[in-house]
């Protein structure tokens, strides 16, 4: 798979909001997510992030992607 058909298969179903199973794809284990401040500015894991995922989505309304 070359990187073009890659950026496809990676950012066409998150226009469509399945992000969700993109990360389940393509995360690493052992992903790192660093935010610059507060209580979970660094979450090590591919669980810890993904909780992170759900519990930013479920707080925020998202208008457009």
């Amino acid at each position: 798979m070359g990187i073009v058909d890659l950026a496809k298969d990676f950012v066409e179903p998150c226009r469509q909001g399945d992000v969700i199973a993109r990360g389940e794809l393509y995360w690493s284990h052992d992903m790192v997510s660093v935010e610059a401040t507060g209580e979970s500015a660094v979450l090590r894991g591919k669980d810890a992030v993904s909780a992170k995922d759900c519990c930013w989505r479920d707080t925020h309304e998202i208008h457009a992607c």
